[in-house]
């Protein structure tokens, strides 16, 4: 089923079967059973883009790359997606300092939270920051972190300014989020813009470890960008995940 044909405007529940890489799929516990991630679309969210993502993501912790409809039943809609359930811990080799840390895309504010637990383990104090284009996954990071709900905001990536025009430290993106012809101006935005001085920006691409072409480094490398540093490759659960890139702002 070809996703522009689904009369996404009448879809009031989305049931998502996510499939990591190695073919298994991440159900959540239902009881005494395991079940798919499934919702409702809150007010104000396009199914295909924000609860595709948000359902997913705050139920089984699964991150969604592709989408693929392949049911609707009056207006409750099934898709299939590809995606991985996240392995990030190791962002943290790219930093060295304290310092503020905005997560651009942070959803549920998955990512961040995780940061600042994981960089305290090295004696590293980070100060969280979040940016999603989805009101509806910001909302539901701050109810989740209500300590640092006025540090969350929604915006768009490729266009948005913090408040005051601050920037931060360590600015981190996901590429795959954007379409391929506008990954250069995410990535000159971000650092024209949100990178304080003398900090870094973190680039990450949730791809295949053996896809070589679409890691971070070899991306950021054809779009002309300099690459300062990169981590080494996670692994969890015996699946590989590729490195991500770092640029410095000097």
């Amino acid at each position: 089923m070809d996703p522009g044909s689904v009369p996404w405007e009448v879809v009031r529940r989305l049931t998502v079967v996510p499939f990591l890489p190695d073919g298994r799929c991440a159900l959540i516990p239902a009881g005494d059973r395991l079940a798919l991630p499934s919702g409702e679309v809150l007010a104000g969210e396009d199914p295909a883009l924000d609860t595709a993502l948000r359902v997913p993501l705050v139920t089984a912790g699964f991150r969604r790359q592709g989408l693929h409809p392949f049911a609707i039943a009056g207006d409750h809609a099934a898709v299939w997606s590809e995606g991985d359930d996240g392995y990030r811990g190791h962002l943290c080799q790219a930093i060295d300092r304290d310092g503020s840390f905005l997560d651009v895309g942070c959803a549920n504010g998955h990512l961040l939270e995780s940061m600042v637990a994981w960089c305290a383990e090295q004696g590293v104090r980070l100060e969280p920051y979040g940016v999603d284009l989805s009101a509806g996954l910001v909302a539901e990071a701050r109810r989740r972190l209500p300590q640092w709900a006025g540090r969350l905001w929604v915006g768009n990536g490729l266009d948005w300014t913090a408040p005051g025009g601050r920037r931060f430290d360590y600015v981190h993106i996901l590429l795959d989020l954007v379409p391929e012809a506008r990954l250069g101006q995410l990535v000159r935005h971000q650092l024209d813009h949100l990178v304080a001085p003398g900090g870094r920006l973190l680039v990450s691409s949730y791809v295949p470890l053996a896809d070589r072409s679409r890691h971070a480094e070899a991306i950021l490398r054809r779009l002309g960008f300099p690459v300062d540093g990169r981590t080494a490759p996670g692994e969890v659960a015996g699946r590989g995940h590729p490195p991500s890139a770092w640029i410095d702002r000097r």
